[in-house]
């Protein structure tokens, strides 16, 4: 779906850049192109460009630079930022086709051997967020700036005099605008993408070959929103764009945690030897997997053993704070043998359910009856991870569930004492 979207793009800016330079009498300058310009569609369109890029920053940055590349006039194109020279977009559809080739090919082939490719793209779509937010965000809100900044008062209409209301009085007072757009569109790229990259990384994470061609139908579906609705309309664009933002930074502290997560699990799968070397069953790495134990869900740690015997997670608020600790649930312990990772849960008197309590990093795959004879556990079984449409609705449920199931249904005694952090 994003190659075709990519594809459009270009075809529709080549046709566009072709039958204005066919229709144009004479050239025209930079200035006077400008002055026709409001500085509300500049806006619009800057901030149209940053969420689009932040949904997929290589296609982003790729589809802009060849947009603006051929509807520019040939003797002005010497001028156009970075991103619009034909090496740079043109590099970046060749990664894009690699993408497409991986896709097709996978769909052929197991999943199992798909995923490294999939981790690869995890980690092309890391790196091109890198660069964007670097060397393509900045320089638009600068544009955007520059222009709301030198453009006269009876150029504003419509929506524009909100932003003129705003922005003006900073302008007037001698105040750069690019200290208020550049941190603003840095910031909206940030929560757009890491929400974004959360798909990539549910990807990384999905067993199932058609889940993978799922998720990446809604990552461009996302995408084209934002594009068809700008083309529609300007100011369209803009509140869908800002639309996004919002709720993306209202997820945004959920989403990190899950990428930071998925990273975690991808740095396993591909530095493998790294990763063994940094395992310590005895003092394990982990996420929290189930929020009664107060605990936001995903919420990195180490699972230790306290002077007294007792089973305890500990960790950093923001990896920064002072460490602190929870009590996991000391009965009827047990430890899943997972498809990717091994988890420590909390079966019920008969062994026929189990609450996850915490998820071990892939690291430890092969480690679990070290880490069982650490913790005291005698039951060691399969994950609950079946075949078919079971299996499904099974890692459906295990990546968005925020742990609702109460650990106190699985017993038929007393509930243990809340862990205190």
């Amino acid at each position: 779906m994003k190659y075709i979207i990519a594809a459009a793009i270009i075809f529709c800016a080549s046709l566009t850049g072709n039958l204005q330079a066919a229709n144009a009498p004479a050239p025209e300058s930079e200035s006077a192109k400008a002055e026709e310009r409001l500085p509300g569609v500049d806006f619009a369109q800057g901030i149209t460009e940053i969420t689009g890029v932040a949904v997929s920053p290589l296609l982003g940055v790729s589809g802009v630079g060849a947009w603006r590349y051929f509807n520019t006039q040939e003797h002005l194109r010497a001028s156009l930022p970075w991103f619009c020279n034909p090496y740079v977009w043109g590099f970046g559809l060749c990664v894009l086709s690699l993408c497409f080739l991986k896709d097709v090919v996978g769909v052929a082939v197991p999943s199992i051997i798909k995923k490294p490719f999939d981790i690869a793209e995890l980690i092309e779509d890391k790196l091109s967020a890198l660069v964007a937010s670097t060397a393509f965000v900045p320089l638009i809100a600068h544009e955007m700036s520059t222009t709301f900044a030198t453009a006269p008062q009876a150029a504003y209409s419509g929506g524009s005099h909100l932003l003129l209301a705003t922005a003006m009085p900073l302008a007037t007072a001698g105040f750069d605008l690019r200290f208020l757009f550049i941190p603003l569109g840095m910031a909206a790229f940030i929560v757009v993408w890491m929400t974004s990259h959360a798909i990539n990384v549910l990807i990384v994470l999905s067993p199932f070959g058609f889940i993978d061609a799922i998720l990446k139908a809604i990552k461009m579906f996302l995408l084209g929103i934002v594009v068809v609705s700008y083309v529609i309309n300007p100011y369209l664009g803009a509140a869908v764009s800002l639309f996004f933002i919002a709720i993306a930074a209202y997820l945004a502290p959920t989403v990190f945690r899950f990428s930071f997560f998925g990273t975690m699990f991808a740095k396993d799968f591909i530095l493998p030897w790294m990763a063994k070397g940094s395992t310590t069953p005895e003092c394990a790495h982990a996420f929290i997997a189930h929020k009664s134990l107060g605990v936001p869900v995903r919420t990195f740690g180490k699972v230790t053993v306290s002077a007294d015997g007792r089973v305890v997670f500990s960790y950093r608020p923001c990896f920064v704070f002072s460490a602190k600790t929870v009590v996991l649930p000391s009965e009827n312990l047990s430890l899943g043998k997972g498809v990717l990772y091994p988890t420590l849960m909390r079966s019920n008197e008969a062994n026929t359910s189990h609450v996850k309590l915490v998820m071990f990093l892939p690291r430890y795959r092969s480690h679990e009856h070290k880490i069982a004879e650490h913790y005291g556990i005698t039951n060691i079984h399969d994950s609950s991870l079946t075949k078919g449409f079971k299996a499904v609705k099974v890692w459906i449920k295990e990546m968005i569930s925020s742990g609702s199931q109460k650990i106190e249904e699985l017993t038929k005694d007393n509930s243990p004492t809340n862990p205190s952090t």
